[in-house]
């Protein structure tokens, strides 16, 4: 009866001690599982991170060269309009300068030297806008020759004084100082200047449209002529 009791203790202990090896392997097992399902965890977080890194990296590196190129398409259009700006600027200039014919500048050049060729540059200058003024005066020709050659307007192209005029500057021997001086002032007049300056004064003389050495109602005397 012992020798069974002492058996059935035998083989309760055996049992309970199989079973906490169970369970203790059971929880090996499910400590190593953890583990791994946490290192595969941490390691995929850390690659999604770097991967999100690169990304942002990769936009910003993208941001960055968009704008670049932004800036360059922006700066290139200001460049191409202060280009283009400047270019017509440079061709308005040229116009202007270049807006009479040599046969113009000829015929004025020779009036100047007839009509002023004893007055100071400022009254050589008068009288080429008066002419230039003339032409653009709905009272008067529209063409230079039309205007020095109108009919009892200017006394040298009725005497013979600017043929004779006409004639040295043809020939090359318009060539003095005071002639020179003619050249300069109907270039001026003929480039659009409608401003003389006289003892240090400047006056506006885009609205004259006459001069003589002596005249009614004068507005303006430089030397042996009065304008109006």
């Amino acid at each position: 009866m012992k020798l069974r009791k002492l058996m059935m203790c035998l083989l309760a202990s055996m049992v309970v001690s199989g079973m906490f090896g169970v369970h203790t392997y059971a929880a090996e097992v499910t400590a190593q599982v953890a583990a791994q399902v946490a290192a595969t965890t941490t390691t995929a977080t850390e690659e999604i991170a770097e991967t999100t890194k690169e990304t942002e990296t990769d936009l910003i590196e993208t941001d960055a060269t968009t704008e670049n190129t932004q800036v360059k398409k922006e700066t290139s259009t200001t460049s191409n309009k202060e280009k283009a700006t400047a270019t017509k600027t440079t061709t308005k200039k040229a116009k202007a300068a270049q807006s009479y014919t040599k046969a113009e500048l000829r015929l004025l050049s020779a009036l100047i030297s007839c009509e002023a060729n004893g007055q100071p540059y400022a009254g050589k200058l008068a009288v080429g806008i008066v002419v230039v003024n003339r032409m653009e005066s709905k009272l008067f020709p529209d063409t230079m020759k039309g205007v020095i050659y109108q009919r009892y307007q200017f006394g040298p192209a009725r005497n013979g004084s600017l043929a004779k005029a006409l004639r040295e500057y043809d020939n090359g021997k318009f060539n003095s100082a005071n002639e020179k001086a003619c050249i300069k002032a109907a270039k001026e007049a003929l480039s659009g200047i409608n401003t003389v300056t006289y003892k240090d004064k400047k006056i506006n003389m885009k609205s004259y449209l006459f001069f003589s050495g002596r005249i009614k109602n004068a507005r303006l005397t430089i030397a042996g002529h009065q304008f109006k």
